[in-house]
């Protein structure tokens, strides 16, 4: 670390890259649930 900044990791690629995989598993959850149903639909309302 430099800084407070990482050095060994580029934080903004690997940012990118698990948001991108982020979006993807949200989108194809439903194709997994028994039911069908979509992240938000499985998602606990606990707010």
């Amino acid at each position: 670390m430099t800084d407070g900044k990482v050095m060994t990791t580029d934080m903004e690629n690997a940012l990118e890259a698990l948001q991108e995989a982020q979006a993807r598993s949200m989108s194809s959850i439903h194709d997994v649930d028994w039911a069908g149903r979509t992240a938000e639909e499985l998602s606990l309302m606990v707010f």
